[in-house]
């Protein structure tokens, strides 16, 4: 039995966030393949939880040193343990990862986004998430990226074979219940939903005043998210929806509330400015929900209709594109086809696949023209 820990989440079971939501989906997978899978969390963020093994580990919750500090411990209690492989994921974290080669660790990193481009980051925290970015390609004996255009552009950049492995999606049916769109006053098919963090990249002010003339003639707004920080975006976003008509924000929600809010919304938007490979998305796209999203690389990569893109930070093709979708006759798209590559148990079979190429020693050549399409 292989012996696998995750380094880079939060926690999994009830923390939000792409990372995590990977995770999650992936690390019982794992499991049910055979290996033994032990997830390294942030004390901050741990929730007990049965599913995986978690150990919890300290780290200050701020959004400069959390990351470096967590993972600085993370590899260290790696070292002491000794897993087959330590699995890190995203770039910030990393930056760990010749330390803990030299420690004397298999190591597989997941990138999963330009992290680096989020508007939340100054210059120096850039700075440190390309360092991270530029070590584990260096250094990691495996390097996964979720997106195509990722995997490209990381085995350019570097000259190091990423193998692309997505994000995935589970297959969750509707639900009919509407009791949680109740308590937030909600209606069914009358509310365009947004899901994901409240950080300035995911462009929810964009999307607020795009929507006015159509919030005004009584569709509702909903953002369903939260911050993992205070920060004066997500403070500016509440202030902002107190002076909204129909503009409701729900916080951080998942389980019954959330598949509720799939289920029954009018239109989903995702109207990002960086996206790794969203997932929200791929879970709107299995609600069958028609889509509205930006043109940037994240997105295109789905293959979904032109009509579901607009220009990325340009208000009024946002609203035209809202405006076009919501006027289309009330059939739910069949969005099967786009999202057969994003089965979750096929993405652990990639995964483990990974892991006994590090413990045999050997990365296929040409492992980079394939992730990359060519």
């Amino acid at each position: 039995m292989t012996r696998i820990m995750m380094l880079g989440l939060r926690d999994v079971g009830g923390v939000q966030g792409g990372i995590e939501t990977h995770v999650a989906a992936l690390a019982p997978r794992l499991q049910k393949l055979g290996h033994d899978v032990m997830i390294i969390a942030r004390t901050p963020y741990h929730r007990a939880q049965d599913q995986i093994p978690t150990v919890a580990i300290w780290c200050p919750k701020s959004a400069r040193f959390e990351t470096i500090v967590h993972s600085l411990f993370g590899v260290f209690y790696a070292a002491i343990k000794r897993p087959d492989i330590l699995h890190i994921h995203a770039i910030g974290p990393g930056i760990v990862t010749p330390l803990a080669r030299l420690l004397g660790l298999r190591v597989v990193v997941t990138h999963h986004g330009k992290d680096y481009d989020r508007e939340k980051w100054g210059g120096f925290a850039r700075f440190v998430l390309r360092t991270g970015e530029a070590l584990a390609a260096r250094w990691a004996n495996h390097r996964i990226a979720i997106s195509r255009a990722l995997t490209y552009d990381m085995n350019k950049a570097y000259s190091k074979p990423f193998q692309f492995i997505p994000n995935g999606v589970a297959p969750t049916g509707p639900s009919d219940e509407t009791d949680h769109l109740n308590q937030w006053g909600l209606e069914p098919n009358e509310y365009i939903l947004s899901v994901g963090r409240l950080v300035p990249e995911k462009r929810h002010i964009d999307l607020i005043q795009a929507t006015r003339q159509i919030r005004a003639a009584g569709k509702k707004l909903v953002i369903a998210g939260g911050a993992d920080h205070d920060s004066s975006y997500a403070q500016k976003l509440h202030d902002l929806a107190l002076q909204e008509d129909n503009v409701i924000l729900t916080g951080f929600v998942r389980g019954a509330p959330l598949r509720q809010l799939f289920s029954h919304a009018a239109l989903f938007c995702l109207p990002s400015s960086h996206e790794g490979l969203p997932i929200a998305l791929l879970e709107a796209m299995q609600y069958q929900l028609p889509i509205v999203a930006s043109d940037i690389p994240g997105n295109l990569e789905l293959g979904l209709p032109a009509r579901c893109y607009f220009k990325t930070s340009d208000l009024n093709a946002l609203e035209h594109a809202i405006d076009n979708t919501l006027s289309e006759p009330a059939e739910k798209p069949d969005w099967a086809a786009h999202l057969q590559p994003y089965d979750w148990d096929q993405i652990a079979e990639q995964t483990a696949a990974c892991y006994d190429q590090v413990l045999a020693g050997a990365v296929p050549k040409t492992l980079a023209a394939r992730s990359s399409g060519t």
